[in-house]
């Protein structure tokens, strides 16, 4: 993943995997963030989203975000 999703509208459940077997624990609504830093630092993480309704969101990619990030270090940090 590339991108962090801005989700607008919706409910949605964090989770992971597991020996094939999915667990969710964190739920979700508007106003929260798909896709952390890590993503954007291309350091390895695995998490599993899933909509509990229908979701409206927009990305932002990290072609874009990587300037912001140069020229605001604490953004990163």
């Amino acid at each position: 993943m590339n991108e962090q999703i801005y989700v607008t509208a919706g409910n949605y459940q964090i989770g992971f995997k597991i020996d094939q077997k999915e667990y969710y624990h964190i739920k979700l609504r508007a106003k929260s963030v798909v896709g952390g830093y890590e993503n954007m630092l291309n350091l390895d993480s695995k998490y599993y989203y899933k909509a509990t309704s229908f979701v409206e969101s927009f990305s932002l990619r990290k072609l874009d975000m990587k300037p912001l990030m140069d020229d605001y270090p604490d953004i990163r940090d």
